[in-house]
């Protein structure tokens, strides 16, 4: 009984960095994120995670850097969570409550996320059948200090699949 709790705990412990390494493994690096170099090459490894450094700027990221979980201090699993949340179309209110973060925290999470999927989602190509959505959303200008249109314009979301997923 002892052995077995002593066990879940160091997964526990773990799982995040496990998590991690995991999800960001077939991430393709294409330049410096500091300086946009070409000219990058392997520098050691943290926590199961591959380093490279800048052969310009001199500086050092890894597959990680200015992704989802970058800088966060926060558990994976509250990650994740959060996401399936955003899924269910839940108000940031409902999310900061229910995983115990501040609002403040749910709405840089929630662009953060946002910001994500633009980068990492867009394939160059689509092949075989295609299927092709839309929907149209009405831009929100909240949280916008510096309002400089009284006119709300349509924002075309398309979304596209093919056959490679």
């Amino acid at each position: 009984m002892i052995q077995k709790n002593v066990n879940s705990k160091k997964l526990k412990e773990n799982i995040n960095s496990l998590l991690k390494s995991y999800i960001y493994k077939n991430r393709n690096i294409e330049c410096c994120p500091s300086c946009g170099g070409k000219k990058y090459i392997k520098h050691g490894s943290y926590k199961g995670i591959q380093r490279y450094k800048c052969k310009d700027c001199r500086k050092t990221f890894s597959n990680t850097t200015n992704s989802l979980w970058s800088y966060s201090k926060k558990d994976i699993n509250i990650w994740i969570e959060f996401v399936e949340l955003m899924i269910q179309k839940k108000s940031l209110r409902f999310c900061a409550k229910k995983l115990k973060i501040s609002i403040t925290t749910a709405f840089y999470w929630r662009h953060k996320i946002l910001h994500g999927l633009k980068l990492d989602s867009v394939p160059k190509e689509l092949e075989g059948n295609v299927h092709i959505n839309k929907t149209i959303v009405i831009e929100n200008f909240k949280g916008c200090r510096n309002i400089l249109t009284t006119r709300r314009s349509n924002i075309w979301i398309v979304a596209a699949k093919g056959d490679e997923d």
